[in-house]
Formats: C-alpha cells, structure tokens, sequence
C-alpha cells in the first residue's frame, strides 16, 4: 500500500494505492471523512487481484481545502472523473459511502462502470428535512467536542487520538469552510440532485446499509431498491452509518461474492 499527491486540475488530492492489475476499484469516502476510512478494506480488496485507489474528495483530508471552490455532489463527481482519466483501466468497479455513494452514481452516469456500490447512500431518494438538516449541522460544526459526538455517533471514536486527528484535519486551513459549504448543500440542494441510476449503463448495483444506521435510516435503502430495479440490497446487522469500518468481515463477506461474480462476467 502506498500513498501519494496527485493533481486534478486546481486541486491536489492525497491517493492510497494497492495492488495490480487491470480490474480496477475506486473507494469514495463520505462527507467530512477522507481516503484512510478505508483502511480495513483497501488491502483485502487488493488481495483479491483488485487495483485498489481510495481518494480524499477536495475539501477533505489531505486535499486543497478552497473555500471559495464548489463543494457539492456534482463538483465531486467532476473531481473523480477527471482522476479516473489518470488510471488505465479495463473494468470500473466504484464505491462510495454517504455523500460519497451520491459522488459515484453521479461518475457512473459519466464513466463506463462493471460494478457500482452504495453504501448508506444519499441522493437516491428524497431524505427529506429531518434527515439532511442534522446531518449538515454535523458535517459544519468542527468543533473538537463535536467531532468527537460524530465519531462516537459513528462508531469510529476509538481513541482520543483519532479525536484530535479528526479536528485537526477538519479545522486545518479552509477546511471548516468547506465543510461549511458542502454542509449547506446537503441541507439546501441535496435532495434536488437525485440520481436515477436506472439511466446508468451499469445493471451491476449493490446497496449496502447498515441495519442501526442513525444518519441515513435502512428504510431509505429499501426504498431505493425499490426503484433500482435490478440492485441487490444487503443489511448488515448490528452495524450503523459506516458498516465498512465497524463491521468490516461482515462487510466483505457481503462485497466479496459480489465483485467475484460482476468480475467473472
């Protein structure tokens, strides 16, 4: 595994690379999050002959944090786009969780795509008031004692140190506004960015959810499947929002069938 700059018009962004090959796998974080969430996942993928990239989205992590930049869903999207024109490339499988599930239905509109996961992903259906304000006001506020309810929230406050790491990538200079900025367009616009991913070109969807999801309800991935008709939906249970961290066996004994069976195809 190796990590690295990369450049993508005015932004330079952190990449975490592993493996080889021609089959490649793009892991898209959530909002307020960055590329090394998928440390859990990024080896195991590669030892499944995958070539592995997780990225940090602008805004996030290690990447230039402009306040004055876009900082939405389909400004992401571009971002990845224009990164995947970097990665030769036989077949795409992409991976977003959240916001970051919402960024690579978007791609996948764009990019010719084998394999497309959701996890607890926004921007399928309408989420509604009571859904997006809370969760705005929880990617704004970056706070230390707020960040810290989030990862707990989240199940991700394992230490205090992550704590720390989390507030003070979050508070690094720009960040907090940029997190302002995608903050308001989860609460203004989210909602009017809806991705009919029936008008993809790929029919290889999986929906992944955790069953105690507190930031986007398992209901919301029922109800996406029931407009996607040919994704498959799996919940697993006992995990929340970030299944892929807490319960990353269970997750993989999910995502793992699946990619064998798109990537025999």
């Amino acid at each position: 595994m190796i990590s690295y700059p990369v450049g993508v018009a005015s932004v330079v962004t952190r990449i975490i690379e592993a493996g080889e090959g021609d089959d490649v796998i793009v892991l898209v974080h959530g909002a307020a999050s960055r590329a090394d969430r998928w440390i859990h996942n990024v080896s195991r993928l590669a030892a499944q002959g995958l070539h592995v990239y997780a990225l940090d989205l602008p805004g996030h992590g290690f990447a230039t944090k402009d306040p004055s930049a876009t900082h939405s869903s389909p400004s992401y999207a571009d971002f990845v786009c224009g990164l995947l024109e970097r990665i030769p490339r036989r077949r795409l499988v992409l991976v977003g969780t959240s916001i970051g599930a919402h960024v690579v239905a978007m791609v996948a509109c764009q990019v010719p795509t084998a394999g497309l996961v959701l996890v607890g992903a926004a921007g399928l259906v309408r989420l509604g008031d009571s859904v997006t304000a809370p969760m705005a006001e929880r990617i704004s506020d970056t706070r230390k004692d707020a960040v810290a309810r989030k990862l707990t929230r989240l199940a991700l406050a394992g230490s205090g140190e992550m704590v720390d790491e989390e507030w003070r990538i979050n508070n690094s200079p720009g960040a907090a506004e940029c997190l302002a900025r995608l903050g308001g367009y989860i609460r203004d616009a989210l909602d009017d960015d809806l991705v009919d991913v029936t008008e993809t070109a790929c029919r290889n969807v999986l929906l992944i959810w955790g069953e105690d999801d507190n930031s986007i309800p398992v209901e919301v991935g029922r109800r996406a499947q029931q407009q996607i008709a040919h994704a498959q939906l799996e919940v697993i249970r006992g995990a929340g929002h970030v299944p892929y961290w807490e319960q990353a066996d269970s997750f993989h004994q999910v995502l793992d069938p699946w990619l064998a069976s798109v990537l025999a195809s």
